[in-house]
């Protein structure tokens, strides 16, 4: 029901009683950003969610940590998913210490962290409404793992799978991982 309003917004009748968008307070903009970024990110629109999603957090004051909190909570999981990772002085300025673990292993392919990390803040993930796009960041372990192994090789132009069966087992810990 949400695109009707938002078809609303974006494109109004042309007369003297509607207004367009751009002429609405900057706090509504940015609250529309927001809602219209989270709603994106449902919608599996991560481009676009990314889109809004900056553009709120862009405009929020600086004096509004809470709600760069909030914004942050869903741009961090969005910008991970297109393949950029945060920098460690923004999670802990916002006080998102859930989503430092799970950079890390992004970053260096460790599938244990990872693992270990959406275990450990299952709860969290979910209330805040991530959890599945975390999950789907897990490819990026695998791929970031992956390409570990490949750099470890000097020949580049075959290489082995028992490689990569050694780097999974040795990432199974004592349970099965499913891809």
């Amino acid at each position: 029901m949400c695109d009707n309003l938002i078809r609303a917004v974006e494109n109004p009748v042309k007369g003297n009683a509607n207004v367009t968008k751009e002429e609405y307070p900057l706090a509504h903009q940015t609250t529309y950003a927001y809602y219209t970024g989270r709603l994106a990110m449902f919608e599996d629109r991560y481009h676009d969610a990314a889109r809004d999603l900056d553009l709120a957090f862009q405009h929020c004051p600086a004096a509004a940590l809470r709600n760069k909190k909030l914004i942050l909570q869903t741009l961090v999981p969005i910008k991970l998913m297109l393949g950029t990772l945060p920098k460690a002085e923004l999670l802990v300025k916002y006080q998102l210490a859930c989503y430092t673990d799970v950079c890390n292993a992004v970053r260096t392919g460790d599938l244990l962290l990872f693992i270990d990390s959406m275990r450990k803040h299952k709860d969290v993930f979910i209330s805040m409404g991530v959890y599945l796009i975390l999950e789907k960041v897990k490819l990026l372990v695998y791929r970031n793992l992956v390409k570990k192994v490949y750099h470890l090789k000097e020949n580049h132009h075959q290489l082995p799978l028992n490689l990569f069966e050694t780097a999974f087992k040795f990432c199974q810990k004592d349970e099965s991982i499913s891809l």
